[in-house]
């Protein structure tokens, strides 16, 4: 059982490292657009290594260098090639559910595919790639050399230890692969048929939903879509009020940020938190509120998992039958 207040310190450091990342960036310089990216970066770093157990050095490096790769190309890639990176983004889930033995690694690993899936949404041109990936290689070395420094403090009565994922690896890389077609295949629908925008939120539900237990992935699909319909009619009150002050903006960011890593023991409170944080970061992105088509999306996601989910359990459930005893 993980001490709750392990939670806090992680939110302390977390929080305080990409409060420091943007104000430097802010003083170098750097306009407002760029500063929600290498917040973004940032926040993906410290999400990719959140798994609260002592980590090696080398693995913070790598996870975190996995997220923001991710954050740096994806938009380029989504830029000059749409349909080949989404087939590309499909693959890499199922590389990551399958090929993932250790739990902080699929947690790694998804955070940086999810992160994909939402700049590939998000594209940007070939000319920001450079900046970009320079901006990532060091806020992921910072953040491993922050690691190094006070992951004893933190964990320091655990010992590093790793911990096995579900056996059912191939069932829920089966899952996630024949979930996102199926999202993908909605999300061309919507994008022909609807106004509804913002439409990677589909295949980011799926792999949040789905990284969770294997014998929970119905529960939490409705728990998560209860979370963020909750999150989102939070968030319609609180921006037609708030003032559009980017850093008075960013001070709210940030206590979203804090509370999402303080409350990570709790999966309900956290997918509130999260849902708050990234209305709030695309708002200040595009100063749009899209607080009900994330809600329309986070069903789609979710019912579509509840569906793929039960028809790969009764298709697992018939192949087994059909070895245990066969004709």
């Amino acid at each position: 059982m993980i001490a709750k207040r392990i939670f806090l310190f992680e939110a302390i450091r977390n929080t305080l490292f990409c409060i420091v990342v943007v104000v430097l960036f802010s003083w170098y310089g750097s306009n407002e657009q760029t500063l929600m990216i290498v917040l973004n970066i940032s926040a993906m770093a410290c999400l990719a290594n959140f798994f609260p157990q002592r980590k090696p050095s080398w693995f913070v490096l790598f996870a975190a260098s996995v997220a923001v790769l991710a954050v740096a190309v994806g938009g380029s890639v989504g830029f000059h090639f749409p349909i080949g990176s989404k087939v590309l983004a499909i693959c890499l889930a199922g590389c990551a559910f399958y090929f993932s033995k250790r739990e902080a690694t699929l947690n790694a690993t998804v955070t940086a595919v999810v992160t994909f899936f939402c700049f590939l949404s998000l594209p940007y041109q070939h000319g920001h790639v450079g900046d970009y990936l320079l901006y990532a290689g060091i806020i992921a070395i910072a953040y491993a050399a922050l690691h190094h420094l006070v992951e004893g403090k933190i964990y320091a009565n655990l010992p590093m230890k790793a911990s096995p994922v579900s056996p059912h690896r191939f069932e829920k890389a089966l899952l996630v692969v024949v979930s996102l077609i199926v999202g993908e295949a909605i999300v061309y629908l919507f994008q022909h048929h609807t106004q509804i925008v913002h439409l990677y939120w589909i295949p980011l539900t799926i792999m949040l939903v789905i990284r969770g237990s294997h014998e929970q992935t119905v529960k939490r699909s409705l728990w998560r879509i209860l979370a963020n319909t909750a999150g989102a009619v939070l968030m319609v009150w609180f921006l037609s009020w708030l003032p559009k002050i980017f850093w008075l903006n960013c001070v709210i960011l940030f206590t979203f940020l804090f509370v999402f890593f303080t409350l990570g023991f709790c999966y309900v409170w956290r997918t509130v938190v999260v849902e708050l944080f990234i209305i709030m970061m695309i708002y200040m992105l595009d100063h749009s509120v899209v607080a009900y088509d994330r809600v329309i999306l986070t069903i789609t996601g979710g019912a579509i998992v509840i569906v793929v989910s039960l028809l790969v359990r009764l298709g697992m459930h018939f192949k087994r039958s059909r070895c245990c005893h066969p004709t």
